[in-house]
Formats: structure tokens, C-alpha cells, sequence
């Protein structure tokens, strides 16, 4: 074992420092410094800066964020990601199966958490200006249908006795 910074080294590489940063990797202008992480000499992922300085994070197969244990974030291979399942089945996919008031919000910022501009209640409820919606969709606050071929001009919904409805 090797220690650095540490006379009593935890792995085969320990780096302890009092600053903020414990490593360092560099390469000279237009390379791409990174770490590569391999099993029985076969690379399995990989993370570094390419040569635009944007960040790369690549694994060969499904890409996971952990935390407290379980997956929390998942980008499959197939680019679908999923947030609270470990196998996304769609573009995106959230799941919460732990807490019966989750919801998914839309909100104009990060901390806008007072006025959300979209829900998607547990039961699947969908609204627009509310944050409880009680209907299967429900919008509070103007909406408008923009008149299309064949309809009045005042966009009128049609909602056909099958459910299914077009403006």
C-alpha cells in the first residue's frame, strides 16, 4: 500500500490531504486527461475532459448514480434514464414507490417551489396551475385551444364518449 499524505494507507492507493482537491490529473494542450477503470485488463468505464473541456463519463453498459445504497439515477444504454428505477423503459421514466405524496413537477426555476407550472400526481392526475389536481386534467387559470381546420374559432374541445378528445 501507498500512502499519501497518510502513514497508514486503507487501499493500495490512499491520498489524504488537508486542502481541497486530493489528485490531480494532466495532460498537455489537446488531450484528454481522465481516469480509465478496468477489470481483468478489460476497460469497463471511463471519465475525463475532452479537448472542448467539456466532461465525459462513459461506462460500457448501464450508467448508475447511487446514493444511501440504492440507484437513484439511471441512463441506460439505450439513452432511455430513469429516476428511482434501475431499469428505465421509456425516455424518461420516474418511479417512487417509498412516499404516497410524490409527485412530478414542472416549475419555471430550480427554486421555484411555490408556483409550479406542471403536476403529475401519483394517482396520474395532470394539472396545469394547481398542484392538487383532483380530475384526470385539470388546468387553473386560462387556457386557450388555437382554432384548427374545421373547428370554430374559438378552438372548441370535442370530447368523444370514448374518452379521447382532439382541439
Amino acid at each position: 500500500s501507498v500512502g499519501i499524505g497518510t502513514d497508514a494507507p486503507l487501499d493500495k492507493l490512499h491520498i489524504s490531504t488537508g486542502g481541497s482537491y486530493g489528485l490531480m490529473v494532466e495532460t498537455v494542450a489537446g488531450q484528454s486527461p481522465g481516469m480509465r477503470f478496468a477489470r481483468a485488463g478489460v476497460n469497463k468505464a471511463w471519465f475525463g475532459v475532452n479537448p472542448d473541456d467539456s466532461l465525459s463519463i462513459e461506462a460500457l453498459t448501464d450508467f448508475h448514480l447511487r446514493a444511501n445504497n440504492a440507484t437513484r439515477m439511471t441512463i441506460a444504454t439505450t439513452g432511455n434514464v430513469g429516476i428511482g428505477t434501475p431499469a428505465p423503459g421509456a425516455k424518461l421514466h420516474a418511479v417512487e414507490t417509498s412516499d404516497a405524496n410524490s409527485y412530478i413537477f414542472v416549475a419555471s426555476t430550480a427554486t421555484d417551489s411555490g408556483s409550479y407550472k406542471m403536476v403529475v400526481s401519483t394517482t396520474g392526475n395532470v394539472g396545469i396551475g394547481t398542484t392538487g389536481p383532483v380530475n384526470k386534467f385539470e388546468v387553473r387559470g386560462t387556457a386557450v385551444a388555437p382554432a384548427k381546420s374545421g373547428l370554430a374559432a374559438n378552438g372548441v374541445m370535442r370530447v368523444a364518449a370514448s374518452g379521447f378528445g382532439r382541439i
